[in-house]
């Protein structure tokens, strides 16, 4: 359960973002997981985040176009 409540705040947090600002923060996840300097722990925190804001910014861009 606590997971779960973790993942919803993340997702909360996520939707308060522009376009702009959740593609930035996907462009700063790719640099610090391609350096390959981030721990294990902090690399798949990273990714999962990755993981959710891509959905969130292709919703944001077809709400654009449509």
């Amino acid at each position: 359960m606590k997971a779960d409540g973790a993942a919803n705040m993340i997702l909360a947090d996520i939707r308060k973002l522009s376009f702009e600002d959740a593609l930035a923060e996907m462009e700063d996840i790719v640099q610090r997981l391609e350096s390959g300097e981030v721990k294990l722990d902090a690399a798949i925190d990273a990714y999962t985040r990755g993981a959710l804001l891509k959905p969130h910014c292709q919703a944001k861009l077809k709400d654009m176009f449509n």
